[in-house]
């Protein structure tokens, strides 16, 4: 006896009825013809290996296939009730063929559970009833039954999305429509229940992919979108719904496979139509077609590409595991998150992911939302980082009175986190889930009021590591001079240390203040009467770039002057300062500002109490030749004592002096050299360019420029590179300042 493969070419991941088809082949092989059948998904088909070749898998299901008997006693339509269609129904109670008995009991035995009643039962009658059909079906019926409705404890119904309410779609009963099928596949007034003549061709059409004719129009459910018809089904103005009835037929077979175990069944308290195998609730996010929707959820189908028994199968279903640390995946996200962590059933390559969502009119429909592909990614523990924060704010923006651009705001992240759980090269995605925090702590404190009323804090205590997830991003001078200016804080009245508790963040958001001096450490909104509280701090607006990082300046002169520093009070964070090729690219115009703006709010996110950073030891010393006229006017805005001698410690303070930038504002750029000179002419030092000629935006990409700080290196070489002071040795030459 040989071993045959099958490539079922009528069984593929889309739509969900292919897929149920699978399952089903699978199932039935297995318990009524070959309890060796193995099944594996490859290259979305499904591929079998049994004992029977092509001809004898096609002649098992035409002539010795006995149908599951799917009744559903409690819905009406379902043929136990007068004003059912009845064609389908008694077409099986009267049949004598020995394939359709089990069928027959179970009409008979649903019969005595519906009793006398004419009309469905609804309320705590059905409840009742299904209490029945719980305590008295096992077998096939018992699975049936577990497939369709889950009940709690108390009796409470809740019906997985995957059939429904209850195994009905609206007023279609797939129940019903199952029998209907069976007669058109199969003979019942014969004594072998025989196989129609057209049935052979539609099963070689369900099963081998085979080019089919002579469908029928009937009624497919959820389980087949593109064969549901209606408007723009087909080249005419409408379609009329056909369909393949072995397709449904092994469709129904293949969903009794999807049972829930008994764990599972425990979530459905808390989640009625998430029971199911796999079953999460929807999230409008993660794919093309991604928009506010009704919806019955989402189930992510299983793949594996090793064969497996049916009952190996059955069991990986029905344990259903996909879980983050110890908790069940409940949410499209948790589920992505577990599957880049390999924190799903042993077995599984991939998850064609499907959403229950109310489309054309009030039709359910079970759409493709893509395949998932089990592979563990990397940098998941950043999401770990994140993931309490979003989902405080995902709750609130779910909130009827939540503004627009937060809702929005808020997808758009779970968008960028499931780009980052995704298999595949979706390039700088953990730079565009960056981008996407930014744009949501923005759009909080353009909210004042909804932000301080529902208790929402800025995002914060990021890791170093989100900087390095993306390699290319380091390279870019827009990452280094948003990194520069995002880790700026007050520098020491002496100049001497960098003070952690006053951040340069709280110029972009309204935070709360220590009652001992400075920023709390948790970095809370300053709320007052449930609205963020603004104040003359909060100069950056992030509309414009330049202008914020000019206000900026502005701002931090006039603290300098009231709290009595000599400095411009910015230092940046050791190892952060920009690089003099960075200074040239922004002042030639070659920097996305955009970009940098937008990085900047997500970086002051970071820990810098315990971020490190090394300073990149390029030498700059050709291109702080070329910036002398930058040169003159940065020294004048040093964080603090400018070293002329280092063997000596020899220093040189310069008064800060507010006139170079207003001229530099103003457009005036041989104004602010000629101040700038004269500044650095009184504390000692003695430009070696004391002119300069300039349009109107070059001053102002001079002036914002002074808000970027530059390490320690670079500041030296500009030192050197304008002034007449011998220094010695030359600041480019030692390697061991390094900031």
């Amino acid at each position: 006896m040989g071993i045959h493969v099958h490539h079922l070419r009528g069984c593929r991941t889309t739509p969900l009825a292919h897929y149920l088809k699978a399952l089903g082949v699978l199932r039935l092989v297995a318990q009524q013809a070959d309890p060796q059948a193995r099944g594996a998904w490859r290259n979305g088909v499904f591929v079998l290996l049994s004992s029977l070749n092509e001809q004898e898998l096609l002649e098992f299901f035409l002539n010795r296939y006995s149908p599951t008997p799917l009744v559903a006693p409690w819905n009406g339509g379902s043929g136990f009730y007068p004003k059912d269609n009845h064609s389908g129904f008694d077409a099986i109670s009267e049949s004598t063929a020995s394939r359709f008995e089990t069928y027959r009991q179970a009409i008979v035995e649903s019969r005595q559970i519906v009793g006398e009643r004419d009309v469905r039962p609804s309320g705590e009658e059905k409840e009742n009833m299904l209490q029945k059909c719980r305590q008295q079906w096992d077998g096939p019926l018992g699975d049936w039954l577990d497939a369709v409705v889950t009940l709690s404890e108390e009796g409470s119904p809740a019906y997985p999305a995957l059939l429904g309410t209850g195994g009905n779609d609206g007023r279609l009963d797939f129940t019903n429509n199952f029998m209907q099928q069976l007669t058109k596949l199969f003979d019942l007034t014969s004594a072998q229940g025989a196989a129609q003549p057209a049935s052979e061709g539609f099963l070689r059409g369900a099963l081998l992919g085979e080019i089919e004719s002579g469908l029928d129009s009937s009624a497919v459910g959820q389980f087949f979108p593109g064969a549901a018809g209606g408007a723009n089904g087909t080249t005419g103005f409408s379609a009329d719904t056909n369909i393949n009835s072995w397709d449904f037929v092994l469709t129904l077979e293949g969903a009794i496979v999807l049972v829930s175990s008994v764990t599972r069944r425990a979530l459905a308290n808390s989640l009625p139509q998430a029971a199911a195998p796999f079953a999460v609730r929807s999230a409008p996010a993660g794919y093309g077609s991604a928009a506010d929707e009704n919806s019955r959820g989402e189930q992510w189908m299983p793949l594996w590409e090793n064969f497996a028994s049916f009952e190996e199968i059955h069991g990986l279903i029905a344990e259903a595991r996909c879980q983050t640390d110890r908790k069940i995946a409940t949410r499209p996200l948790e589920t992505a998150r577990a599957i880049a962590r390999l924190g799903v059933a042993r077995g599984i390559s991939a998850f064609q992911r499907y959403g229950y969502i109310e489309r054309n009119g009030l039709s359910n429909l079970a759409v493709p939302l893509g395949v998932w592909h089990v592979r563990e990614q990397p940098n998941q523990n950043l999401l770990d980082e994140i993931v309490p924060w979003y989902e405080r704010l995902e709750s609130k923006a779910a909130d009827k009175n939540a503004p627009a651009s937060i809702s929005q705001a808020t997808r758009r992240i779970q968008d960028a986190m499931l780009d980052c759980c995704r298999e595949g090269d979706v390039p700088m995605r953990w730079l565009q889930l960056l981008l996407r925090l930014g744009e949501a702590e923005e759009q909080l404190v353009r909210s004042p009021q909804f932000t301080g009323s529902r208790g929402i804090q800025p995002l914060r205590g990021l890791s170093a590591e989100w900087l390095i997830a993306e390699t290319a991003l380091p390279m870019r001078p827009e990452f280094r001079i948003a990194l520069a200016i995002a880790g700026q804080h007050a520098m020491s009245v002496d100049g001497k240390y960098f003070d952690r508790s006053n951040p340069i963040r709280r110029h972009w958001i309204p935070l709360q203040a220590n009652t001992k001096g400075g920023i709390l450490p948790a970095h809370r909104f300053h709320v007052l009467h449930e609205r963020l509280a603004f104040g003359p701090d909060q100069v950056c607006h992030g509309r414009n770039l330049s202008d914020d990082l000019i206000q900026l300046i502005k701002r931090r002169m006039l603290e300098s002057k009231r709290d009595g520093n000599p400095y411009l009070a910015l230092c940046p964070a050791p190892g952060t300062g920009a690089l003099l090729s960075d200074i040239q690219a922004w002042l030639q115009g070659d920097v996305d500002q955009r970009l940098v703006s937008k990085l900047v709010r997500p970086l002051m996110a970071l820990d810098w109490s315990t971020a490190k950073f090394t300073a990149d030891a390029t030498n700059q010393r050709e291109i702080a030749e070329q910036l002398s006229i930058y040169a003159t006017l940065k020294l004048c805005y040093a964080p603090g004592p400018l070293q002329l001698k280092r063997e000596s410690n020899t220093e040189i303070s310069v008064k800060l002096d507010p006139l170079p930038l207003a001229r530099l504002n103003a457009g005036d750029l041989a104004g602010a050299m000629r101040l700038a000179t004269q500044r650095l002419k009184a504390s000692g030092i003695h430009p070696y360019v004391s002119t300069a000629v300039g349009n109107s935006t070059m001053a102002r990409r001079i002036a914002s420029s002074l808000a970027i700080p530059i390490d320690t290196r670079s500041l030296d070489a500009l030192v050197w590179t304008i002034g007449h002071a011998t220094i010695e040795p030359d600041p480019l030459e030692d390697e061991s300042d390094v900031a």
